[in-house]
């Protein structure tokens, strides 16, 4: 399986003016390195939503430090998901020597993100960078 970009799939790019590779600006198994920056800037985005809106409406941390370990709580895990689903789905790919997707690819992969989840959500806690853990709302009174 070669890396090489074809003479097509360049000629659809030349319009488009941007400073950032995406996902697929070159075929799969080519570029890993840079398919996972591309997969963990997406986690980042989505994960600064999610931290944004816990820390605003859920959790309510109060000061700078509880509110950075809340954006790593959430932002941190997504990252590293992206991140391992590219390098697994690709280099899954390559050891298939198929140059197409599929169950194939996606299911390792996606078992591998949710092994980091797990994983990046279990050291969070024994870390204990979770924010407000340890207080709890007593609707009793």
């Amino acid at each position: 399986m070669s890396c090489d970009c074809k003479e097509e799939q360049k000629k659809g790019r030349e319009g488009i003016s941007r400073t950032y590779y995406g996902y697929y600006d070159t075929p799969e198994g080519c570029n890993i390195d840079k398919k996972m920056m591309s997969l963990a800037r997406y986690g980042a985005a989505i994960g600064a939503i999610i931290s944004t809106y816990d820390v605003l409406m859920y959790s309510r941390a109060v000061g700078f430090i509880p509110m950075l370990k809340r954006y790593m709580f959430h932002s941190g895990s997504l990252m590293l998901m992206g991140a391992t689903f590219a390098a697994v789905a690709n280099g899954a790919l390559l050891r298939r020597g198929r140059p197409e997707g599929g169950p194939g690819t996606w299911t390792p992969a996606g078992a591998a993100c949710t092994r980091s989840h797990g994983a990046c959500q279990q050291l969070e806690k024994r870390l204990h960078l979770v924010s407000g853990s340890k207080r709890r709302i007593n609707f009793n009174n």
